[in-house]
């Protein structure tokens, strides 16, 4: 019995690298599940990164670096879901999505 593999991944243009894979599920509810997680996480975490204006007018330098370590540390400390791994410099703008994969796996 032939069972489907569903992917989560993060939509992409394709001069930017294409779609990037997050996650790999057995069943469509969890991939759909893990895909809004992911998506909300990144909504939240860009509300708090957003929040640290580094391109204020007329800040000092201090502040500046002040809020760009902030951001850069928030960024490297993030727990994404399903342990997915994403860089500091990925960008936040995900709604991730869900396909079957063209492929199945066996089951015993």
């Amino acid at each position: 019995m032939k069972k489907p593999v569903f992917l989560v991944y993060e939509p992409g243009e394709s001069y930017d690298g294409g779609m990037e894979p997050l996650l790999v599920c057995s069943t469509e509810p969890a991939a759909t599940h893990a895909a809004d997680q992911i998506t909300a996480f990144a909504a939240r975490l860009k509300h708090r990164v957003d929040a640290l204006d580094v391109w204020e007018e007329g800040i000092p330098d201090e502040e500046y670096a002040r809020r760009e370590a902030k951001r850069t540390h928030i960024l490297q400390r993030a727990r994404w879901p399903f342990g997915v791994k994403r860089s500091e410099y990925s960008t936040l703008d995900i709604a991730a999505k869900v396909m079957q994969l063209p492929f199945a796996q066996k089951v015993a």
